[in-house]
């Protein structure tokens, strides 16, 4: 070890030729298993950290090459449950982390059909008097319980569409929320299917960016790439600028870099 004055790379090997079989000799090779270790290990022993165990851990996991997958989507127990605030949850490098928070709202919901006047019966003019306090009581406690029918639903159907899924499966975001549909709306309303899973895609993309420290813009690009397409290049510093020299127009050129006058 490096603490102990020895050179890296004069440790013995982790592999046991004669011990291991075959295969297992062959995957710790190809992962590269032996040299994470022992050079964990050195670092470990050369600075003698309080808490080696986790210094080990960090490290370790910082050599992960698995990307982050959704976990869960809890409610935030704090607001108000008609606000219909969520936590999104994902997995990083073997931690679960909550990364984003967002609300769905009222906006989710549109108003049940309504028949034409002439089909509505109108009630007696001496039924139109105050609400009995007992039943407006009744109906904020039945208003609550739909509400956390709503929440549970939305906890279950974010388990079963996007458990485990990584966050660069991104152009299947969309038809995993199909099962919305079938969602328990309070107070009469229906929910809008279209409405609700835009909300909720765009809400994960974000969530996807946090976890893996990616502009929005950067992160859709690679989703066009993956998916076949050829999207713009990155714009993000001078040495981009000569692949999107061919893509600006030409009156604009001379304005740019500062050339001579220009044509407008």
């Amino acid at each position: 070890l490096v603490g102990l004055g020895m050179r890296p790379g004069s440790l013995p090997s982790m592999i046991n030729d004669v011990l291991l079989p075959d295969e297992v000799r062959t995957y710790i090779q190809d992962h590269k298993i032996d040299v994470i270790v022992t050079d964990v290990l050195n670092g470990v022993v050369k600075d003698m950290p309080s808490d080696p165990l986790e210094r080990i851990v960090c490290e370790i996991a910082r050599h992960s090459v698995s990307l982050p997958y959704f976990v869960e989507l809890r409610r935030d127990h704090a607001s108000e449950r008609k606000d219909l605030r969520f936590h999104i949850y994902v997995a990083v490098r073997g931690q679960r982390v909550k990364i984003h928070s967002f609300a769905f709202g009222e906006m989710i919901f549109t108003a049940p059909e309504v028949p034409q006047d002439d089909e509505v019966e109108q009630p007696p003019a001496e039924e139109s008097a105050e609400e009995d306090p007992k039943e407006a009581r009744a109906k904020r406690i039945r208003r609550l319980e739909e509400e956390g029918q709503l929440q549970s639903f939305l906890e279950d159907f974010f388990a079963k569409s996007f458990g485990k899924v990584c966050i660069d499966d991104f152009l299947s975001f969309n038809s995993r929320c199909e099962s919305l549909s079938e969602a328990p709306c309070p107070g009469g309303l229906v929910i809008h299917t279209a409405r609700a899973a835009a909300r909720l895609t765009d809400e994960l993309l974000v969530a996807a960016c946090l976890a893996t420290d990616t502009m929005r813009l950067t992160y859709l690009q690679q989703q066009l790439a993956k998916a076949g397409a050829q999207p713009s290049p990155p714009l993000q510093s001078r040495k981009h600028f000569s692949a999107w020299r061919s893509r600006w127009p030409r009156l604009a050129m001379p304005i740019f870099f500062g050339g001579g006058p220009s044509v407008l």
